[in-house]
């Protein structure tokens, strides 16, 4: 968790806290503080990061800022491709490099294809839950490196699956089906 202060003096101090809430660093990223500056500096220090809040209502002058990190688009995807395989799978996959440039490429084409990045993992999540849909040898390769090998025809397969919905129900068709062999 980070917070950055700016003081009414164009002071610039980043606050590095601990998962549970404690500050833990300190640094000065603009402006230089003298020894008195320093020694004085720990009364706008929010020692907790719950404490964050207070300190702003306290000392208007100064702003306190929270640094939200965003995650990175490959970090998106193989969040989702992870939950995918754990969940079809029951345990999580093996990810090594080659496996991670397959996602990069995959990845790449995605966004090559879509208007921008959140429409590129909005596809690569809709195809990874509509997965059970494809054809059975399809279904049977979650790897990633034959879904990047075979990502077009895939989305193709998906594209398909989602226009040709059967309008009648596989049992209802065995019925029909027995009925003409017999």
């Amino acid at each position: 968790m980070l917070i950055v202060i700016e003081t009414p003096n164009k002071h610039q101090l980043k606050l590095t806290y601990s998962a549970k809430g404690d500050l833990k660093k300190v640094e000065l990223v603009k402006g230089r503080l003298d020894v008195k500056q320093w020694s004085q500096i720990g009364n706008i220090l929010p020692p907790k990061f719950s404490d964050v809040k207070n300190y702003s209502f306290n000392f208007p002058s100064i702003k306190y800022t929270e640094v939200v990190k965003v995650k990175s688009l490959f970090s998106q995807f193989s969040e989702a491709w992870f939950l995918f395989y754990e969940s079809s799978k029951g345990y999580p996959p093996k990810f090594t490099a080659i496996e991670g440039k397959c996602l990069k490429d995959i990845i790449s084409y995605l966004t090559s294809i879509s208007t921008d990045d959140n429409e590129a993992l909005a596809t690569w999540q809709a195809l990874l839950s509509r997965w059970n849909d494809l054809d059975d040898f399809h279904k049977k390769n979650t790897d990633l490196k034959y879904i990047n090998g075979n990502i077009n025809r895939i989305l193709d397969n998906v594209k398909r699956g989602s226009e040709n919905k059967p309008g009648y129900s596989d049992d209802f068709k065995r019925k029909v089906a027995s009925r003409f062999q017999s």
